[in-house]
């Protein structure tokens, strides 16, 4: 969910403010402010510090700035990719013949009742469980009858009623949520630039120092952008701002 309303608030400035805000010369027109708005926001721009001399064009940029533009999808893709494995379990859990989401429901709801209720509410879940032991005791049945229902049912739903069955799923669903959150650091770091996976450090290492946070290269607040204007005949009037 927070996700999820990060997602809504930075695609709402992009989508319907204003993403960026460029410094052009006096002489652009208002017309020329707008198109410099758009070309630098959806063209890579690039940091330089302060202290630092401005590149040649001819020389290579630097610590290019090119994922804000991707902000918006980058968090809903992690938001589904943290939800998948709750899916999973609920999905996966329904055919085990144990309702999990109830027994969960009723369990959560035993802090605000009496004792009285309290007691109704145990035996509600207590049921529950029962219920689906005395599925599994009934499923393997030695006799005849057991045997010839065992053998439907794994023809129907094939190997969702072994006992250990929903054991094996809450397991699965642990691995998905640790393999999740190991696999989203590799993805950052894949996506937003090399050692971005120890920018943490990097940020008190700056702050112990008494360097300014916002001079930082991985999230600059002011970047540079190069383009270029055709004019008549073959000249190209080229622009950094």
């Amino acid at each position: 969910a927070v996700l999820i309303l990060f997602c809504i608030l930075v695609g709402s400035s992009q989508f319907v403010g204003s993403p960026i805000a460029c410094w052009a010369p006096a002489h652009f027109t208002g017309a020329m402010v707008t198109y410099t708005n758009y070309i630098c926001w959806i063209s890579n721009t690039y940091f330089v510090a302060s202290e630092d001399t401005l590149p040649t064009p001819n020389q290579l940029r630097q610590f290019r700035i090119n994922y804000y533009q991707w902000v918006p999808f980058i968090l809903a893709l992690m938001a589904f990719l943290f939800y998948s494995p709750f899916a999973i379990w609920h999905l996966m859990a329904k055919p085990s013949g144990l309702d999990s989401k109830s027994v969960m429901k009723i369990v959560s709801s035993m802090d605000a009742c009496s004792t009285e209720s309290r007691d109704k509410t145990m035996r509600n879940a207590v049921k529950l469980i029962d219920r689906a032991i005395d599925y599994h005791r009934d499923y393997y049945d030695q006799s005849c009858l057991g045997q010839l229902r065992r053998r439907v049912t794994r023809c129907l739903l094939p190997r969702n009623k072994s006992g250990c069955y929903i054991s094996a799923l809450y397991m699965l669903v642990k691995i998905l949520y640790l393999a999740n959150v190991c696999g989203q650091f590799f993805l950052l770091n894949a996506f937003m630039g090399p050692r971005f996976n120890i920018y943490g450090f990097e940020v008190i290492r700056d702050l112990m120092s008494g360097k300014d946070f916002w001079e930082s290269s991985r999230f600059p607040r002011v970047t540079l952008c190069d383009f270029s204007i055709r004019t008549l005949g073959e000249n190209n009037q080229r622009h950094t701002i």
